[in-house]
């Protein structure tokens, strides 16, 4: 095969590729880190034995400050010394103090 007929096949050949590989191997939209089996309940699972998650640590005004926060944005609130969640919406974020226990 000639190099011009190499170069118009070559797309082809990348496009076949990627369809075998799409078949083979279908995406999957979860995440483990530190670990080899993803609980199939999470969307991110980290695992770890010797170290935690830290979460953005903000002020009250730093955390009033975020425009349009996420429903279920989590945050360590160093002036309430406490993990909150924004409960609102973002156009009306609601930080609360997470539930615990039966509800």
């Amino acid at each position: 095969m000639n190099k011009p007929a190499l170069s118009r096949c070559f797309p082809l050949l990348v496009c076949a590729l990627m369809a075998q590989l799409c078949r083979i191997a279908p995406l999957n939209a979860q995440t483990v880190i530190g670990g080899d089996t993803i609980d199939q309940s999470a969307i991110l699972d980290i695992q770890d034995t010797a170290k935690g998650v830290l979460l953005s640590r903000l002020t009250t005004d730093q955390r009033n400050a975020i425009v349009k926060p996420a429903f279920g944005l989590l945050i360590l609130n160093t002036t309430r010394q406490c993990l909150e969640a924004n409960i609102g919406g973002p156009d009306m974020p609601g930080f609360e103090i997470p539930c615990y226990g039966d509800s």
